[in-house]
């Protein structure tokens, strides 16, 4: 006996592999050149070979453990549930080549009229597209496997053809790139419409989902829910509230028409309201039981719900149960229909099977009236959850027939899923961020709003700009040695003898570590983040505007490491009568070269590091220094810099200080610290910059709302970059899942701890993050390596941290071991 398949998608190829199986003749009817149906992506919309609706970047909205036949499974090596097109499609040819399929397939052979013969068999024509030939064969049964997503239906929408934008069917999209900085609308909110959605927000200007239900899942604040469209203008819409929008494109995710074109009417079926009619079980043709349609039920566990139907076709057609009458078939039919009716079903979708439930009690139903084997009740169970976690794209394994187990999709996991991880800035904290992703071999992007590395090690002769981000002066050397200037697995060159050396010693340094692990290639110079906003799954959406073109672009991000220092925004004390002083006021952010202050009377406000250093300069070429400082100088004070308390008030040439004293001066330099600044954090990331830091965070890096958001370098302490590698080094361990972070309770109710400690030791609140001494960074560091179970920063550093701030002499440093260190004179 001879059957004919037409269509080798998923129904197509269970069909036949049930054919050969049981021994008969099987042709498989093909009009693509490829096996697969829906899941062969081609980029070409214009090929009529085209039937699929797959786009580049699609990823399944049903686990894979649902889209399975019943005797063939997605290999072991493929860990997550939700997949790729393509894994799907290799899944497709690994059945077809398992089962001996594809020498039965014809492929480019286009099935043109069936016509029904005596004894319920078949006369097909069919068209060889290559060759443009008609032939013809007769068969015994056939196996309508064509599918439903091949012709999209559009409504008609008044004022469509005024519309002078793009139009189109979710058919033919492919890409994204089309729709940059495009104001969309997505006509349609069911699956394909969200997920195209989820795609195009990132890099469209603003997205709008006309939809009657509500979207599931969390959208960037791109992304707005629309009522009806009622009617197209030139350049928008207008929606059913009354509302409009300006739009540059459309994409209609308005579902399919199923069509039957090579169906005539002695087939004794109907194609009507986006079905067949009348069929019994949904199969099988009334008129003629000898023709039997796969695949016409959809949602729910799609290929094992072929499979059962496929093998009740088998056992009617070979008489294994005996059919009712023709008439008691019709009857059911029409009770059929009246039950969706009553259902408030709309006609067009007659087929569709909605929830777990209905697809438990249709595969019951054949089951039972076969005498087949059932499908385990776990499918039905697992798939009602996948509806209930309303599109969050969990792990999920099958353990038996009754159970699975669901997990959530751990740090790990996604790094097999290889990360795609944001940058922000390409200073120390930030190099060190993109060495470790890319050790990882996560996918990374380096944002630097500059157009050089190095951060505030970048020495600019301007004073301002959007491209000034450095606070470095012409001759800056660093206040501390550069042996706790490093990171953990790169040094400085052993010909640098000197301990505290030049600026352009450490830029330098940083250039070299660049180099040396590749990171060049993956920063994007004038780059300036402006946006960063939560996605589902706590991934993350990047605007980015590139300063150089004025444009911006968005993309998602799994994970962000915010790395943009905290030397730019000078603060500047209020203080009574600044307006009315005649003199220079800059911050020292500002400051390059001492050569303005020449024969002056200068006043340095901040006694801190940078304010003693400056003060030091200035006094080689200033008549006189004075410097405002509670804290006592801790250098060697020249006979032309008198140490001075807190200023009260300026007139147009002096300045007055608290102890009632006052002083002619000609310029102020400001060395008063730094207001730190994240503007491109929205509300929604769950964090604030307050008190000149964030709040709140687990041990000042984990964004506890979102804990794939990362702060590095928060801490300022003299241990820079090694502190920064250990920063990152705890974040990677995190998101390979190697420790488990406490409950959100736990870290916010650790976070208030904190807090209140810094306010028992009266630590202001805008020095937060400040570490002071050696052993508080020891302490700090050693909760970070514990926490994570990474090696320990080694205590060497952090006694070397401590001479300095006690002593400031600037001896050279040489570390003999992982304790001990020695001091020479330079």
């Amino acid at each position: 006996m001879r059957i004919a398949v037409v269509g080798a998608g998923p129904s197509g190829l269970v069909a036949a592999k049930y054919a050969i199986e049981n021994g008969y003749v099987c042709d498989i009817f093909e009009q693509t050149g490829s096996l697969g149906g829906n899941w062969v992506y081609n980029e070409n919309t214009n090929d009529v070979h085209v039937q699929s609706s797959v786009y580049k970047d699609l990823v399944t909205n049903i686990p894979k453990e649902l889209m399975t036949y019943s005797d063939y499974h997605y290999p072991t090596t493929v860990k997550e549930s939700y997949i790729t097109h393509d894994q799907v499609l290799a899944y497709h040819h690994g059945y077809a080549e398992k089962f001996g399929l594809n020498k039965h397939i014809q492929y480019y052979t286009r099935v043109e009229r069936i016509t029904s013969i005596e004894c319920d068999k078949w006369l097909l024509v069919v068209q060889n597209l290559e060759t443009e030939t008609e032939t013809t064969g007769q068969y015994d049964c056939v196996f309508v496997c064509n599918g439903r997503f091949k012709d999209g239906f559009i409504p008609t929408i008044p004022g469509q053809s005024l519309f002078k934008g793009r139009q189109m069917h979710s058919h033919t999209f492919r890409v994204i790139d089309p729709y940059k900085e495009q104001s969309v609308l997505i006509v349609g909110g069911q699956h394909s419409g969200q997920d195209i959605c989820g795609l195009i927000c990132r890099i469209a200007k603003h997205v709008y989902v006309s939809s009657r239900e509500v979207l599931q899942g969390v959208f960037p604040p791109n992304v707005s829910q629309k009522t009806e469209v009622t009617k197209f203008t030139e350049d928008g819409v207008v929606f059913g509230d009354g509302s409009v929008e300006h739009i540059d494109s459309v994409i209609y995710c308005t579902g399919y028409f199923y069509t039957c074109s090579f169906l005539t009417e002695s087939c004794g079926v109907r194609v009507e309201n986006n079905g067949v009619a009348p069929l019994y079980k949904q199969i099988v043709n009334i008129e003629h039981p000898t023709m039997f349609f796969i695949g016409l039920p959809y949602l729910g566990a799609s290929n094992i719900t072929f499979d059962l139907q496929v093998r009740f076709a088998m056992a009617a057609f070979q008489e294994k149960f005996k059919l009712p009458s023709k008439s008691e078939m019709l009857e059911e039919w029409d009770v059929f229909l009246q039950n969706k009716s009553k259902d408030n079903v709309p006609r067009k979708h007659t087929h569709r099977l909605g929830d777990g439930k209905s697809s438990t009690s249709y595969s019951e139903d054949l089951a039972s009236t076969a005498k087949i084997t059932r499908i385990p009740n776990v499918i039905s169970k697992l798939y009602e959850r996948v509806v209930l976690r309303n599109r969050a794209r969990y792990y999920y394994r099958i353990i038996d027939d009754e159970t699975f187990e669901e997990i959530i999709p751990s740090y790990e996991m996604q790094y097999h899923m290889k990360l795609r991880i944001a940058v922000i800035g390409a200073g120390p904290a930030g190099l060190v961020s993109a060495k470790y992703a890319l050790q990882k071999s996560y996918e990374c992007d380096v944002f630097e709003q500059t157009g050089s590395l190095g951060g505030n090690w970048v020495y600019s002769e301007g004073e301002g700009g959007s491209e000034v981000q450095s606070s470095i002066y012409k001759d800056l050397v660093v206040n501390v040695p550069k042996e706790i200037m490093t990171y953990s697995d790169h040094h400085y060159p052993i010909t640098l003898k000197e301990s505290y050396i030049a600026h352009h010693h450490v830029l330098e340094y940083y250039q070299s570590y660049a180099e040396m692990f590749g990171l060049n290639k993956i920063i994007m110079y004038h780059m300036r983040v402006t946006q960063v906003n939560p996605m589902e799954h706590n991934q993350w959406l990047l605007k980015v505007k590139n300063l150089k073109t004025n444009t911006e672009t968005s993309t998602c991000y799994d994970c962000v490491f915010v790395c943009n220092g905290r030397f730019k925004d000078g603060y500047i004390p209020k203080i009574p009568g600044q307006n009315l002083f005649n003199g220079s006021q800059i911050h020292s952010h500002a400051f390059r070269v001492t050569d303005p202050y020449k024969g002056q009377r200068v006043l340095i406000v901040g006694g801190h590091h940078s304010g003693q250093d400056i003060a030091t300069l200035i006094c080689k070429v200033a008549n006189h220094v004075y410097i405002s400082s509670r804290e006592e100088l801790k250098v060697v004070v020249p006979d032309n810099l008198t140490q001075k308390p807190e200023v009260t008030g300026f007139t147009k040439c002096s300045a007055l200080f608290n102890d009632g004293s006052m002083e002619q001066i000609d310029s102020v330099v400001y060395c008063s610290g730094y207001l730190y600044t994240c503007p491109f954090l929205t509300e929604r990331c769950g964090v604030k910059v307050e008190n000149n830091g964030i709040a709140p965070l687990y041990k000042q890096i984990v964004n506890i709302e979102h804990p794939t958001m990362f702060f590095i370098a928060l801490p300022y302490v003299g241990i820079g970059p090694t502190t920064f590698d250990l920063q990152v080094r705890f974040a990677m361990e995190l998101l390979e899942e190697k420790f488990k972070l406490p409950s959100k309770e736990a870290m916010l109710e650790e976070w208030e701890k904190f807090l209140e400690m810094k306010h028992k030791e009266n630590v202001p609140k805008k020095h937060i993050h400040r570490i002071d001494n050696g052993r508080a960074a020891e302490i700090y560091a050693e909760d970070l390596a514990v926490t994570a179970n990474v090696f320990k920063l080694p205590p060497v550093l952090f006694k070397i941290f401590e001479r300095v701030l006690l002593k400031r002499d600037r001896m050279n440093y040489r570390i003999i071991d992982d304790e001990n260190f020695e001091v020479t004179i330079p």
